[in-house]
């Protein structure tokens, strides 16, 4: 007998289209090499360069999508050069 086939969340949310990376809150502090603090502050509504909300998950087990991530990059990229000129 065959083993009935199981298929994870990430699996899940890619056969949908959805994007298929995700980071944990962990590793969005790593990358741009701030404080859980600082993250936390980015995260609430009235930041002027407001974070994306976590695509599933809650606390320490939230994980936003990298296609998000990258898409805040550039929005706030945007901002920051028209704010220096």
């Amino acid at each position: 007998m065959s083993q009935p086939q199981t298929t994870s969340l990430v699996d899940a949310f890619t056969l949908n289209g959805l994007p298929s990376e995700y980071l944990s809150g962990k590793q969005i502090q790593e990358r741009y090499r701030i404080s859980p603090a600082t993250f936390w502050r980015w995260k609430k509504d009235d930041h002027a360069f407001k974070f994306p909300k976590p695509l599933f998950g809650e606390g320490v087990e939230a994980r936003w999508s990298l296609d998000d991530v990258i898409a805040w990059e550039q929005a706030n990229a945007k901002k920051q050069s028209r704010a220096a000129s």
